[in-house]
């Protein structure tokens, strides 16, 4: 898969597929899963991104089936945590307004360029993120996500943005 094609609803809008993320889950005896290859990174001006700094928000959206989850031991229960991957700082180290949110969803991708809608909970956030210039970068939620262990997850991603050059290039599974 290569990024997707979408429509913006706005200059801050995205929409993603694919993007590796760790997720740290409180359960099947594991401390963490690593969902994706990240073998390719986003360049300074993709929109997908886990910081965003070439405009001044961005909104993301990610769907991980239970397949996907499944495949690599992940049963239902906590989810506590997520990580990204990136290599470069781009134009800000800080994003204000950091959220991380979560629900569970039937879907197993896009069909539209439209945001999925309904009950988020958050999970980290609102706070002002500032992260290193290369490696991981680990959330640890204030709110722990109960996944079901049969629906599909949807994250989505909010956070301002400075309004300048580059964006953080961020590691994703093409």
């Amino acid at each position: 898969n290569s990024l997707p094609d979408y429509t913006p609803l706005d200059e801050n809008a995205t929409i993603c597929i694919d993007v590796p993320l760790e997720l740290n889950p409180n359960i099947s005896g594991k401390d963490e899963f690593i969902v994706g290859t990240a073998t390719t990174l986003t360049g300074n001006f993709d929109s997908t991104t886990a910081f965003n700094n070439r405009f001044s928000g961005s909104r993301q959206q990610y769907i991980f089936t239970k397949t996907e989850l499944n495949t690599l031991g992940f049963d239902a229960g906590n989810i506590t945590g997520i990580s990204f991957e990136i290599a470069t700082l781009g134009s800000a180290n800080s994003n204000s307004n950091y959220t991380i949110k979560m629900r569970q969803v039937s879907q197993e991708n896009f069909s539209t360029t439209s945001f999925l809608t309904g009950t988020f909970t958050t999970v980290f956030g609102p706070v002002i993120y500032t992260h290193q210039p290369s490696g991981w970068h680990d959330f640890e939620f204030t709110t722990p996500f109960v996944w079901d262990g049969s629906s599909n997850i949807l994250i989505e991603l909010t956070h301002g943005g400075a309004n300048s050059a580059n964006n953080a290039q961020t590691y994703y599974t093409e």
